[in-house]
């Protein structure tokens, strides 16, 4: 019964966490210059064209799941893409929340601004802290193969953000020292 209570409570997570990541909801290219960019890069992902090399801009490849511009070849990358994301917060969240009463005290607000915000860079910034937190608890415990599968699901979850923009890229940086420590003892 306490097994399925936990399954229960992380899909409810998830099911909270699901709409703040995954663009369900797409907005359509307007003759606006925020969306024109966003439509090119989308545009230039259905074309399969190499990022930094025959496509050059600061957004990578899966802006879409950040900016919810829709593009009929792009929509699956970004949907699953954004469920990616939202499944590694959640598990996240729900790893500090189990072992910790402070980080249930921690997860609660978070929870909360994500379900009342509009999405954008501040979710994955809050991705990518939530993934160090975790990381940090799972290296100070004995290894188990569940915490290595949980460090190595999280940290493929983290070379996500750096795809969707550059500036992305320094918050993921600042933490690999705990990555390489989690995985060095």
């Amino acid at each position: 019964m306490k097994i399925a209570l936990k399954f229960f409570g992380f899909f409810l997570l998830l099911a909270v966490l699901a709409p703040q990541f995954a663009p369900f909801s797409f907005i359509f290219a307007t003759p606006h210059l925020d969306t024109s960019w966003v439509w090119a890069t989308n545009e230039a992902v259905a074309q399969k064209l190499v990022f930094g090399k025959e496509f050059i801009f600061t957004s990578g490849p899966y802006t879409g799941i950040l900016n919810r511009i829709y593009h009929p070849a792009t929509y699956n990358l970004n949907l699953f893409g954004g469920l990616f994301c939202a499944a590694a917060c959640a598990l996240a969240m729900f790893r500090l929340r189990c072992e910790s009463g402070f980080m249930s005290l921690l997860c609660l607000p978070l929870l909360v601004c994500f379900a009342f915000s509009m999405g954008g860079d501040s979710n994955f910034y809050c991705l990518t802290l939530l993934i160090g937190l975790a990381t940090m608890r799972a290296a100070t415990r004995p290894l188990t193969v569940s915490s290595g599968a949980l460090i190595a699901f999280l940290w493929a979850a983290q070379g996500v953000p750096p795809l969707m923009k550059g500036s992305l890229f320094i918050d993921v940086w600042r933490q690999a020292p705990l990555f390489v420590s989690a995985g060095w003892r």
